[in-house]
């Protein structure tokens, strides 16, 4: 049948984990691939546009989002991609099982 609530908990904090080594991949894919990182980061924006469980995740968004909009230099995305897995950490940290 369904997952239960004690199932599906720990699948959602293994999801924001799982974002922390996404969203730093975001600095090496700029410092390593930056032919690609435009549509990297336009995926992960996108995935995080559909994510309303916490405000601070829309923060992320918006940080990553700047990055594209923007004339962007290294310390720009390593400050955007440390704030944002800080964000991360902050709700892990919080997370109530």
């Amino acid at each position: 049948m369904g997952c239960g609530y004690s199932e599906v908990i720990p699948m959602i904090k293994k999801y924001y984990a799982d974002l922390v080594n996404r969203v730093f991949n975001v600095l090496y894919v700029y410092e390593n691939d930056i032919d690609s990182f435009e549509t990297y980061v336009k995926s992960l924006t996108f995935e995080l546009s559909g994510n309303e469980d916490f405000s601070e995740i829309q923060q992320i968004r918006f940080k990553l989002n700047a990055l594209l909009l923007n004339d962007i230099v290294h310390s720009d995305v390593r400050h955007a991609v440390l704030k944002s897995i800080s964000i991360l950490d902050k709700i892990l940290s919080n997370w109530k099982e």
